[in-house]
């Protein structure tokens, strides 16, 4: 289990709501504190794959 801390002092999982979203690259984990509104925002998951093309595309060796 996950468990979530707020700067507020909030650590009751029932006062947290946790999204996560799907991009081309990466999926990202969104947490809402109920109590404060403090948003916060991680990456989760990238295709590794996809970013390393992308830099040797940019960086021709």
């Amino acid at each position: 289990m996950i468990r979530y801390y707020c700067d507020c002092g909030n650590g009751d999982p029932g006062l947290f709501d946790v999204y996560v979203s799907q991009g081309d690259l990466c999926d990202v984990l969104t947490v809402v504190c109920k109590q404060c509104g403090d948003i916060r925002e991680d990456l989760v998951a990238c295709n590794k794959g996809s970013i390393m093309m992308k830099h040797t595309l940019l960086n021709p060796a």
